[in-house]
Order: structure tokens, then sequence, then C-alpha cells
């Protein structure tokens, strides 16, 4: 019926080394991995440790995307982390849900999208649902795109054709839903 489903899971950034909470025997047979702090596996400390964190998880070569780094709690160098998510074919999240469940963190996620735009960072919206109700619901982040003229080839998943031919040409190694 036109749906495509891949092989993917949002792994826990655990420490400031970058470690993630899912074996490398089960990331090697997933075609996208997102990883993200979440306050229950990572205590919010200062700006160079979640740096640190952040480029550590980059270096990961099983890690695609960077899931709502906007947190205020867990801010971090942008600039240091954009340069590093660039430098490795990376991509840094823009979630939809922040925008109407951690309000706060608004005006960051638009700080961390603006540079993306700014430096050519790729970007990858996601609706972030925490139920089948949410699935595609991306309008927020994507009028905050929209209002800060985001460039759409910088969208990684503007559509499934580019997305898989990211993925394609970043992990050969593994693709099983492609």
């Amino acid at each position: 019926k036109g749906v495509k489903i891949l092989y993917g899971v949002e792994a826990n950034l655990l420490d400031d080394e970058g470690s993630i909470d899912i074996p490398e025997y089960v990331l090697n047979k997933l075609d996208l991995v997102i990883c993200s702090i979440h306050t229950g596996c990572y205590a919010p400390k200062n700006k160079d440790s979640h740096t640190k964190a952040y480029i550590n998880t980059l270096k990961n070569p099983y890690v695609d995307i960077i899931g709502h780094s906007g947190y205020t709690e867990y801010e971090y160098h942008i600039d240091e982390v954009l340069t590093v998510a660039k430098e490795l074919g990376k991509v840094i999240e823009i979630n939809a849900h922040t925008f109407s469940f951690r309000k706060r963190s608004t005006q960051n996620c638009i700080n961390i999208a603006k540079r993306c735009k700014e430096l050519g960072v790729l970007v990858a919206v996601g609706s972030d649902a925490h139920s089948a109700w949410g699935v595609g619901c991306f309008e927020p982040a994507i009028k905050i795109l929209s209002e800060i003229d985001f460039p759409q080839e910088l969208i990684v998943n503007e559509s499934y054709e580019k997305l898989a031919y990211y993925l394609k040409n970043r992990k050969p190694f593994t693709l099983k839903g492609l």
C-alpha cells in the first residue's frame, strides 16, 4: 500500500564518551539509528560535557541522526557539534514534538535550525510520535523551518527517495528495509 518500513531505533545516549544502549550486533542490522539524550539515561551536566557526548556519539559509525537536541537542560556548543555532524555526514533532527510539548526549548531548537542552515548541515524532520496518532505530525517543525527559509535540499527526509539515497551512500553495510 505504498508504505515503506525501515528497521531503526532511537537509542539513548548514556555518557560523555558517546556510549549508547544498543549493542553492535543489533545496530549492524538496522537501516536507521537516531541517538537522543533522555533524562533517565544521562543526567544533565554542563555545556562542555553535553558537547563532548554529542560529538562522541556522532563518531559512532552506526548513528545517523542526533535526535531532539534542543533541550535547554542539555545545551551544547552548537557550532562544535554541527561542524562535526557536517564533516561526518550526519543529520540533526528538528523535532515537531518539541514545539508542542517542550515549549521552553523552542528558541534553542530554532537557533540550532538556523545554524544548520548557515553551516549547510543536513536535518531530518521528526514527529517524535509517542502514540500511533502522532506519526507523521510534522507541522510545527515544518512551520519553523519555513519561517527561517530553511533550504529543502538540506532536509534529508523530505522524501523516501532522498532518505534512501542518503542511507545507501552512508551505510552500505546494512539497509535491510530499503
